[in-house]
């Protein structure tokens, strides 16, 4: 504690690599180590992750403030921040599968009644962590969105905050999520954003939302395709329907994947989203193509390259014993590419199996070796 309190890092790190150290003591204000280690304008990442490592509780406050450590990473903002808080919300002595919200305590609120939602939300589109203070939680917060334009929202890092913690499914107040959603819905906050936010709220917050915004009523997939916010309309379809989005769309067995590819556009975020709730790659239709084949012979290549990169099997054969990549009437672009990508499937398949083979000789030797000693 003394070592931190006098900001002699590199010596506590030294201390705690030898262990038997009491990382959760309190200094005369009630302030732990991580506190310390957190409340710095430039963090020591390695020492945070030392304490945390150590057993050090990021479930603490600040006695004066009653910010906890994942506050105080808002606070600060921009990319050291960011990289303060996905050091507390993934590392843990219970590992990066963890409880955030037992082991950051991610709902806390403070003496000003914020929570690092409402204090990242605010920053997100306020324009950094300076414009929190004024900004306050809860209703507060949500004032600030309001009175924010679509053009003020914050750099990356900031909105990157805002994901993070979404991520860790926290409590987002209702008149929050509702001014998220408004300026998700008016293009003002980013398609990933407005689908997480979506994920976590009522059907009666997601409809105060839209009415806020103006957009066509009742939301639908296909409108909120039309507005270009595709993992939006992917979240919207599973919550409001229920609906297998994997399952088959029409006669001829297109799923939702295959019909995001069938058109004129080339909408790569749209499968991607698709994907991310459990689409299945490599569905066939009842011509036996997979998505991959019918966004190869669009030219579809931002679409290739998304369902390449979420694991679609490239070398799958369609009806007419055709991989995506060896179809007839293929642009030089495309092919180039799934060719270069099946070379790659090849290298990674081959590399696996060489593994497994030799795990099974490195057994099977080790087996005979014992059998020797003991005949």
């Amino acid at each position: 504690m003394r070592l931190l309190q006098r900001g002699a890092w590199n010596d506590a790190k030294d201390l705690l690599s030898r262990g038997d150290c009491n990382v959760n003591a309190q200094g005369t204000g009630g302030e732990t180590g991580l506190l310390l280690a957190c409340s710095s304008l430039t963090p020591d990442i390695q020492l945070v992750s030392a304490l945390l490592a150590a057993g050090a509780s990021a479930a603490v406050q600040d006695a004066a403030s009653g910010n906890t450590p994942l506050m105080m990473a808002v606070k600060l903002g921009a990319s050291k921040g960011l990289e303060l808080a996905r050091t507390l919300v993934t590392s843990s002595p219970a590992g990066p599968a963890a409880d955030t919200a037992a082991t950051c305590w991610i709902n806390a609120v403070n003496a000003a009644g914020e929570s690092a939602v409402t204090m990242a939300a605010a920053a997100a589109l306020s324009g950094g962590p300076a414009a929190v203070t004024a900004a306050g939680g809860g209703s507060a917060a949500a004032a600030a969105l309001s009175n924010s334009g679509a053009g003020t929202a914050a750099g990356s890092a900031a909105v990157e905050m805002l994901g993070l913690l979404l991520e860790r499914k926290p409590d987002v107040p209702g008149q929050l999520a509702a001014s998220l959603l408004q300026k998700g819905l008016s293009g003002a906050l980013s398609d990933g954003i407005t689908a997480q936010v979506m994920s976590l709220v009522p059907e009666d917050v997601v409809q105060q939302a839209a009415t806020a915004a103006k957009v066509p009523q009742p939301l639908s997939f296909p409108g909120l395709l039309g507005m270009k916010l595709y993992r939006t309309a992917v979240v919207h379809l599973v919550k409001t329907t229920g609906q297998d989005p994997g399952a088959p769309q029409d006669d001829a067995g297109n799923t939702h994947l295959h019909k995001a590819v069938l058109g004129p556009n080339d909408l790569p975020d749209l499968v991607a989203a698709l994907l991310a709730v459990g689409v299945p790659g490599n569905a066939t239709n009842k011509d036996g193509d997979t998505a991959l084949h019918i966004a190869a012979r669009a030219g579809h290549l931002g679409a290739c390259r998304a369902l390449v990169e979420g694991g679609v099997d490239v070398t799958w054969r369609n009806g007419k014993n055709r991989t995506p990549a060896n179809q007839l009437k293929l642009s030089d672009a495309t092919k180039a590419y799934l060719k270069e990508a099946e070379e790659a499937y090849r290298v990674r398949k081959a590399e696996h199996n060489h593994e497994l083979w030799t795990g099974k000789m490195a057994a099977t030797q080790t087996q005979s070796a014992f059998g020797i000693r003991v005949t």
